[in-house]
């Protein structure tokens, strides 16, 4: 889970990537997020809190394997 407080979406994009990376992963699942409202000092602000989890995925997933034989219609 993260937290951000300004530049909230930018900020939560760059965690993700750096929790990606950091997890030797290629892709992330963005489960759940929500706007807290808070204080930033002596003003309101809100607070984007975003929940993800990191996966390692196969790459090439539509590609089909080369044909073993030499027929055409295999």
């Amino acid at each position: 889970m993260a937290y951000t407080e300004g530049g909230d979406v930018k900020n939560a994009a760059a965690l993700i990537d750096h929790a990606v990376g950091s997890d030797g992963g290629n892709a992330y699942w963005v489960s759940d997020y929500v706007w807290v409202p808070g204080m930033s000092g002596e003003y309101l602000a809100t607070q984007l809190r975003v929940q993800f989890d990191t996966f390692l995925c196969e790459e090439n997933l539509d590609e089909q394997p080369a044909s073993t034989t030499d027929d055409p219609m295999t």
